[in-house]
């Protein structure tokens, strides 16, 4: 062994390490810088590559000081494809008459036939939804993680709602436009089956009469 190495027992540096570390996380170089001050001579390469390593497997010298180990990130569902199921309005809020219409059909019939079909690359979503009713169609982009689905509309063709007579006292049906201004959904998947709520924002409108209303609508659909 030379003359200016010293010969310290198994150990050592891990122990000056941590002594270095009592009073807070430190980053790789600040771990070497202090080890140095302390022996009081300048940290062998050897010393700073292993510093930095066993700091990194700490968990406190290569990231904020967390001492949280990130897991690999699982692989997300493959969920490209047709889906076909219902929407069901759960709440509202505003809206006007409309908003009341909307509000008595919570809790009855089986909610409104929904086509869905999803283009997938990788964990970015394109999705466009059709009503089976009146075939207002809406375009989606989102992200799956796992099973789980989050998505934002960007485009919805308008619909017309023929409502009375809670709209049209006189009791002639009375045509609302409704505009989705908005929508964000977020889900899961199993398998062949996805789930989630969809929260939406939307105007309507008839005549010189306009209203804003919020909708919560559990979706379910089946491939």
């Amino acid at each position: 062994m030379t003359a200016d190495r010293l010969d310290l027992p198994q150990g050592t540096l891990e122990l000056l390490i941590l002594k270095t570390l009592a009073p807070g996380p430190r980053h790789g170089w600040g771990i070497s810088e202090r080890i140095r001050q302390m022996v009081g001579r300048p940290a062998e390469p050897q010393a700073t590559m292993g510093g930095l390593v066993l700091a990194c497997m700490l968990g406190v010298a290569c990231g904020a000081g967390s001492s949280t180990v990130v897991g690999p990130t699982p692989p997300s569902a493959d969920v490209g494809g047709a889906w076909r199921g219902t929407g069901v309005v759960t709440s509202v809020d505003g809206g006007g008459c409309v908003g009341n219409v909307l509000a008595a059909q919570i809790g009855s019939g089986d909610g409104t036939p929904l086509e869905a079909a999803i283009d997938q690359i990788d964990t970015k979503l394109a999705v466009t939804i059709t009503n089976g009713v009146n075939q207002e169609r809406c375009a989606y982009e989102g992200t799956i993680a796992g099973d789980s689905i989050t998505a934002s509309m960007t485009s919805c063709t308008p619909e017309v709602l023929a409502l009375g007579p809670a709209c049209a006292p006189e009791g002639d049906l009375r045509e609302w436009m409704k505009e989705t201004l908005a929508v964000r959904f977020s889900g899961t998947v199993d398998g062949d089956l996805l789930t989630g709520t969809a929260a939406e924002t939307a105007r309507v409108a008839s005549g010189d009469e306009s209203h804003e209303v919020q909708l919560a609508i559990e979706v379910r659909l089946m491939r």
